[in-house]
């Protein structure tokens, strides 16, 4: 990704906010007017918001991003507890076996926080995971909800998040 690239990223996280990045194109003409677009506009909140940068707030943006992940994680680690114990085991052919699946999301994670040229967000935020679908498999209804489950898909995950006026926001 070249250094354009990467500030049109930023700069539409700072407009947009996430959201953004599924609207962008990698067509280089669009990048091209996007990025002097954006770079105008971004003049103009950095006058608005100049005093409001993490330095004033005396907030540690690395440390800060430790919590908000773990945090993150919990939350997910909740979504996945409730999508094991929520399961509906179907029967799954003549053999009279039955089966279900499920998604769940970590636990483990990495995260990684970088600098960025904005006053207004001065950093970004990526928390690394993966999410899995999980089959169940049993003789019966009972045996599939009890069983542990193996991974049958494990996607990788990349959320972004950006810092701004001395917090982290999703």
């Amino acid at each position: 990704m070249n250094s354009n690239a990467a500030r049109l990223i930023i700069m539409s996280l700072v407009l947009s906010g996430l959201t953004a990045l599924a609207a962008l194109k990698s067509h280089d003409a669009f990048a091209s007017d996007r990025y002097a677009a954006v770079k105008k506009n971004e003049h103009k909140i950095e006058k608005r918001h100049s005093t409001k940068t993490y330095q004033s707030k005396g907030v540690n943006a690395e440390e800060a991003f430790k919590e908000f992940a773990a945090n993150w994680m919990a939350r997910l680690e909740k979504i996945s507890k409730n999508n094991a114990k929520n399961v509906t085991p179907k029967s799954s052919g003549p053999n009279g076996t039955y089966s279900c699946k499920y998604v769940c999301y970590g636990p483990e994670c990495r995260t990684s926080v970088k600098k960025t040229d904005s006053s207004v967000t001065p950093y970004i935020g990526m928390i690394y995971y993966s999410e899995k679908q999980i089959l169940k498999k049993g003789a019966n209804k009972q045996e599939a909800i009890n069983d542990p489950g193996s991974v049958i898909v494990e996607t990788p995950v990349t959320e972004i998040f950006r810092f701004s006026k001395g917090r982290w926001i999703y």
